[in-house]
């Protein structure tokens, strides 16, 4: 199993800071923790662990077996202040949230019900009422709002992404329209190459405005990707890392 970290990887940087760390584990090593390595080691060194300090840490998390591989360590953590840590979603497939498809709802039953100071209004989940395009505008509304502006792109802290076999991360698919979309924070998807169809996502601005990126990829179906990831392929993750001296 390889794991991938890529620190500050899409941004435009003065003095950009890519990491890439690979390590071959075995199936029966404790890599669920290795994976939370990227956000526990943030929030641990972060503003969270000052009580009663007002600075708030945003954070992105995406779904497939992210949760999974974060929960446990992130559970463990010691002496952080929940109250300071907002968990926001890369994206969200517009399907209940009992759903074994829903990111919230995975996250709900192995995370957040096991959080008992977080905040439940720390959790900012992705309505699945409606439409995908209704769930996308009330989504950037939330987002705007707890930013405190309605122009521009929010910086949120940390992004969590997950790459596809076929190059998607969030619910940016290669070559797919949305990835020229620069006018929106959060879009729908109805076509998604994968099921289901309907979707909500980050936009690529928002991923290159964050400041602190990294991808976990694991498994034998992600190593061609990741092998082509960084040659002119097209493929989101070179779309993305071409702003970058590497």
């Amino acid at each position: 199993m390889l794991v991938l970290n890529l620190l500050n990887c899409l941004k435009s940087l003065t003095d950009p800071v890519v990491t890439l760390a690979g390590e071959a584990l075995t199936e029966d090593e404790k890599h669920v923790t290795v994976l939370s390595i990227p956000l526990t080691f943030h929030l641990a060194g972060s503003n969270c662990q000052v009580p009663g300090s007002a600075f708030k840490r945003p954070v992105c998390v995406s779904g497939g077996s992210m949760p999974t591989q974060i929960s446990p360590g992130l559970l463990a953590l010691k002496d952080v202040d929940w109250r300071r840590v907002h968990f926001f979603f890369c994206d969200e497939r517009v399907v209940p949230f009992n759903s074994p498809e829903s990111t919230y709802g995975v996250y709900k039953a192995l995370l957040f019900d096991r959080l008992p100071d977080l905040p439940v209004e720390n959790v900012h989940k992705i309505s699945v009422e409606g439409t995908a395009a209704e769930a996308a505008a009330k989504y950037q509304s939330d987002i705007m709002i707890f930013f405190g502006t309605d122009q521009g792109y929010p910086a949120f802290d940390l992004l969590l992404l997950g790459l596809g076999p076929d190059g998607h991360t969030c619910s940016l698919f290669p070559n797919h329209e949305l990835l020229s979309t620069e006018d929106l924070v959060v879009a729908p998807i109805t076509d998604s190459p994968k099921p289901p169809p309907n979707r909500v996502t980050l936009t690529l601005p928002v991923i290159n405005k964050s400041k602190h990126v990294a991808f976990l990829v694991t498994g034998q179906s992600k190593a061609e990707v990741v092998a082509v990831g960084f040659t002119p392929f097209s493929c989101l993750i070179c779309r993305c890392l071409t702003k970058l001296s590497m």
